[in-house]
């Protein structure tokens, strides 16, 4: 079957991530907007959430350079360097990833505590948070060290041993899978105590539910 070297996903990539750039710098500030227009201070979790903006963004402009190296194209229509550049752009992404990723989580957690300032809420966020921060050190130490020498990671040609990459990549989904599930749960037995009617129960959780998401 033949291949088509002239096909080209890059502008699609472009698109999507500009589109997600553009979203998220509008949620955030509508965020501060909002606060200050209903004269609320800022609190941590608005400070935390500002503080995962650039990594948002920084996992949006790492796509943008790999679509600039030929991410997107076939390989075989790329230039020889392309797959080393390509690695090399990949291996900071996925810690911005990761970093990115877990200050959201916390935004979240720190949250919850403003609003639901109970003990037992304490203590679960707490939980929820440390398994957070324990997953965030231990991603970015193993993409760190995912090869020895560390520089093998996007030079193939350099001798050494790399680790079991699908293996890996489990073990990044599985605890950030299960983590999401646990704060997007959080809530939700609080809010089904509250003595208001069932239907405006079911409205909260899914306005929880939707804002975490």
């Amino acid at each position: 079957m033949s291949v088509d070297l002239d096909a080209n996903k890059g502008p699609t990539v472009v698109g999507v991530n500009a589109f997600l750039a553009i979203l998220s710098c509008s949620s955030v500030a509508l965020r501060f907007l909002s606060r200050h227009l209903a004269g609320t201070p800022y609190w941590f979790d608005d400070w935390m959430i500002l503080v995962a903006l650039p990594f948002v963004l920084g996992v949006n402009i790492c796509n943008f350079i790999a679509v600039h190296y030929g991410f997107g194209r076939h390989e075989a229509a790329l230039p020889a360097n392309a797959t080393s550049v390509y690695l090399h752009n990949l291996y900071f992404d996925e810690m911005i990833y990761n970093t990115g990723l877990s200050t959201v989580k916390f935004s979240i957690l720190i949250f919850y505590s403003r609003i639901f300032p109970t003990r037992r809420m304490r203590i679960a966020l707490w939980c929820v948070g440390g398994i957070v921060l324990g997953w965030l050190i231990a991603m970015n130490f193993a993409v760190i060290f995912q090869c020895i020498p560390i520089h093998k990671a996007w030079n193939f040609a350099v001798p050494g041993r790399c680790i079991n990459v699908d293996a890996w990549f489990i073990g990044q989904a599985v605890p950030n899978i299960a983590t999401d599930i646990a704060i997007l749960a959080m809530p939700l037995p609080v809010i089904w105590t509250l003595q208001i009617p069932l239907s405006q129960k079911m409205a909260v959780c899914a306005i929880f539910l939707l804002g975490s998401l």
